[in-house]
Order: structure tokens, then C-alpha cells, then sequence
């Protein structure tokens, strides 16, 4: 009866990796997909501040997404995995900006210099433990933009998003009651 058990076993794990239905590990390379414009629409009809939704670039791979709170605050987080395949997080949010750095990471600050991107001064952060952080105030919402990604993503994403107009609350209509 062991002798069944096992054969039957060995056939199911055999047809599993024929139809591709089971792997060991992740594959190198295989980032999920993640439907950034309609999770961005969605906050922009539940959030009580302007969202916007840019443009990212050619060759990143939007790839989460989440709301939640700071505080008393809401915050809307997209990612992105960019060409070269580090992750850049795109934070929006009405908490003020120490808030917001202490919620996109925990660890202790390093370093603050201001650095100017899309026509804007930003706060470069940097932490202790190799990620970074920068932010921006565009009228009256907190953007964060945080991860490992190199400063050029960095500067990247800051100028697409100084250059994004946010979503209208009209084209999106309201959440049903």
C-alpha cells in the first residue's frame, strides 16, 4: 500500500512539473503583475487629497500596491520594479513629511540633502540600512518616493511625477454608499 502512495505521488509531482503547475524557488525574473492605473483611480475616488498617476517609464514593471494609514493620515503606495530591476515606491499621502519618512522606513536616518528634480526641491533621505527616501511637497500632498533603485530612477520618477496633473475626482466619480 506505501509502494501505491508512493507511486501515485511521483506521478502527480511528474504531471505538475510537465504542465508547469509547480516550480522550487521563484523564477529569476518573474515579477507580478500589478494594475497600477486602476488601483491609483481607486484611491483618487476614497482619498480626500489629489492622486496622481504617472506615466512610469519604459522597461519598469509596476508590480504592488496598497493603501493605509499614517497616523490619523491615509497614504496610497504603488511600486515599481525599474530597468535595472531594483524597486522604487511611489507614496502619496496627507501626513506631513516626518510622518512620511518614518513610515517609509523605520530604520534610522543617516542623511537629509536637498536635491532638485522636475523643477523641484526635494528631501533626499538616506538610511542605515541602504535604502532611501525622497520628498516632496506638491500643493498640499506629501509625495515619498523610497527604495533601493539608483538616484537617476529616483530623479526619474520625481520628474514624471512633478509633470503628472492629479486625477480629476469628476472623471472618476464617487464610491457607492
Amino acid at each position: 500500500m506505501i509502494m501505491t502512495l508512493v507511486v501515485l505521488l511521483v506521478a502527480c509531482v511528474a504531471i505538475a512539473l510537465i504542465a508547469g503547475n509547480l516550480s522550487f524557488g521563484a523564477k529569476k525574473g518573474s515579477v507580478p503583475d500589478f494594475q497600477v492605473h486602476q488601483a491609483l483611480t481607486a484611491d483618487a475616488r476614497s482619498m480626500s487629497f489629489p492622486i496622481r498617476d504617472p506615466m512610469y517609464p519604459a522597461g519598469w514593471k509596476p508590480n504592488s500596491g496598497h493603501s493605509g494609514n499614517i497616523g490619523d493620515d491615509t497614504v496610497s503606495n504603488v511600486g515599481y520594479i525599474t530597468g535595472q530591476g531594483m524597486y522604487l515606491q511611489l507614496s502619496q499621502t496627507n501626513a506631513a513629511e516626518p510622518a512620511l519618512v518614518s513610515y517609509l522606513d523605520s530604520s534610522a536616518q543617516e542623511d537629509a540633502q536637498p536635491v532638485s528634480a522636475g523643477g523641484r526641491q526635494w528631501v533626499a533621505y538616506t538610511y542605515g540600512n541602504g535604502n532611501k527616501a525622497w520628498t516632496v511637497d506638491l500643493d498640499g500632498v506629501r509625495i515619498g518616493l523610497y527604495g533601493k533603485a539608483s538616484d537617476a530612477d529616483f530623479a526619474r520618477l520625481a520628474a514624471i511625477v512633478v509633470g503628472t496633473q492629479p486625477i480629476s475626482k469628476e472623471s472618476v466619480g464617487t464610491m457607492p454608499s
